[in-house]
């Protein structure tokens, strides 16, 4: 595989364009790359006895919100320690740099830091990229993804390395200015967040039934933004999807929580009364599975399930 690179400065930023070329015979397996950029000198940190100082200044964008390091959900297992791991979307997580995997998949492209004297900022993103990376030598990735190349076949990678006044909303801007396609890539689909309160169209609700009042308990229901309450006389339907949790695996960014349960509304698009259940056990709390278990260890969802469709029926079935 050959790459040819133009580098250019650009005021507030270095931009990278490459050119990924398979000029042999058979089909290359190269997959990404990684852009390693220092940042101990930027951060004041080079010097620190704790090379993992300069954390607390660099940054993700999770739930479309700069999240500083460490983040929340912050993983600690792996085969390789340390360092942390976010996959976007399009990237399988069994495709991964084996160091920790955060269960929370980035709002955008971008990771950066913000300079000792808090006056600066640098990021960088790159498109398609594969992961943001924390590394283990004061470093910060946004690896790039070739994902392969077929004989003959040729791709172009876009980069940018931002370094400009420490001002986060025109960071993203610049961004979505350079990076229009992966920002759209980003933004096609995201899960609701769960809140509390009766259910109403657009929204994911938290909700205890009665019978299980004063323990931990508790399902997630969606209505579709175009929900009716009066489908029935309107002789409108709608699909219901009923979802369980998966398994607790961090690695793969799964917390078996009910709150954090997508496939449903991910398949439907949003357009589907979306329910997620829990697994209870015969104490009446609620389980998260971890694991592989046998089916005779699982807990039955079966009681709860009566009893949440008693309780759905005026929503369902009126």
């Amino acid at each position: 595989m050959i790459i040819d690179h133009l580098i250019k400065a650009e005021g507030d930023k270095v931009s990278f364009r490459l050119i990924a070329k398979n000029p042999t015979g058979q089909k290359s397996e190269a997959h990404w790359g990684q852009p390693c950029i220092r940042v101990g000198e930027f951060t004041g940190t080079r010097k620190d006895a704790n090379k993992y100082a300069y954390l607390k200044d660099s940054f993700v964008f999770l739930n479309e919100k700069k999240s500083f390091m460490p983040t929340d959900n912050w993983a600690t297992s792996a085969r390789y320690l340390p360092g942390q791991v976010w996959c976007p979307c399009h990237v399988p997580k069994t495709d991964l740099n084996p160091r920790p995997l955060s269960m929370d998949q980035p709002s955008n492209g971008l990771i950066g830091c913000i300079s000792a004297d808090k006056k600066w900022l640098m990021a960088t993103a790159w498109d398609p990229y594969q992961e943001l990376f924390q590394g283990v030598i004061r470093c910060l990735h946004s690896d790039f993804r070739i994902g392969g190349l077929e004989v003959g076949e040729e791709k172009i990678i876009r980069g940018a390395i931002y370094v400009m006044a420490n001002d986060v909303s025109t960071l993203i801007k610049r961004y979505e200015e350079d990076f229009p396609a992966q920002v759209r890539r980003h933004r096609t689909l995201s899960d609701p967040e769960v809140v509390a309160g009766d259910p109403v169209s657009g929204k994911r609700v938290s909700i205890t039934t009665p019978d299980y009042s004063g323990t931990n308990v508790h399902h997630t229901l969606y209505l579709p933004e175009n929900w009716n309450p009066d489908w029935k006389e309107k002789k409108k339907s709608y699909p219901l999807i009923v979802e369980y949790s998966g398994n607790r695996a961090p690695s793969l960014g799964s917390s078996g929580r009910v709150e954090d349960s997508v496939l449903g509304y991910g398949l439907s698009s949003g357009e589907a009364v979306w329910l997620n259940l829990p697994f209870v056990d015969a104490n009446a709390q609620m389980v998260i599975i971890g694991g592989a278990m046998k089916p005779q260890q699982l807990p039955t969802p079966r009681r709860l399930f009566r009893k949440l469709w008693q309780s759905m029926e005026s929503i369902l079935i009126a």
